[in-house]
């Protein structure tokens, strides 16, 4: 590839994008083109961070592994950068990225992205702004998780609190929050999703189950 045409796809990156472009040659000075095939692994889980990649072409999975079993759990398109906290850290890489398709990255050597950064104010502006977000990402995650989880073990404990016919033991947000050992607010928020989806009816400690299959299923999820 032409510098030009390296320069031009860096600048789309989020972690170089807005750099003037003696910056953009000088990264691109030290990028090599590689190419992955469908089905390889780019990074693998445990690995030593050792460079980061710009995505230039090619889709490919961020894989979670919990034993022998494997999940997606993210995707990645062109201009992404990835693998750029193990290579800042230098720690190992938690999680597998595969090729989904054929695929041609930009590779960038751990020494060299530290180079840059600290010889450019604008690329470590750029790089904390981008670590920032991965971090406020992954806090969202956890906390939709969180949820997730409380949704599924509210939809188990009204149940466990419900007649045959649907009623629900008179029971308040705050008593409901202690049984699950989370906050009011959280209860709250759940059940006003409920609500709104059609599960339960009710208030002021009375409530109704409208759907039992859907919080059945919701209770197992």
């Amino acid at each position: 590839m032409e510098l030009s045409d390296i320069m031009t796809a860096i600048a789309e990156c989020p972690h170089f994008k807005g750099l003037d472009a003696v910056i953009l040659a000088e990264v691109a000075d030290r990028v090599r083109v590689v190419h992955f095939p469908a089905g390889r692994a780019i990074l693998r889980k445990g690995d030593l961070g050792d460079a980061a990649y710009i995505i230039v072409s090619g889709r490919a999975n961020v894989m979670a592994t919990a034993g022998e079993r494997a999940m997606q759990v993210n995707s990645i398109e062109p201009y992404d950068l990835v693998g750029e906290v193990a290579a800042y850290d230098g720690r190992t890489r938690t999680a597998d990225i595969v090729a989904e398709t054929d695929m041609t990255l930009f590779r960038i050597d751990r020494n060299d992205l530290w180079a840059v950064t600290l010889k450019h104010p604008a690329v470590a502006e750029r790089a904390i702004i981008s670590l920032c977000a991965l971090s406020r990402r992954a806090s969202e995650g956890v906390e939709d998780a969180a949820l997730r989880d409380q949704r599924s073990r509210l939809a188990r404990l009204l149940l466990s609190l419900s007649s045959a016919s649907g009623l629900v033991e008179a029971i308040t947000q705050q008593e409901l929050a202690i049984r699950l050992g989370t906050q009011r607010e959280a209860v709250a928020r759940i059940l006003r999703e409920l609500r709104n989806r059609g599960m339960v009816s009710g208030a002021k400690g009375r409530l109704r189950l409208l759907n039992r299959s859907a919080l059945e299923e919701l209770a197992n999820s």
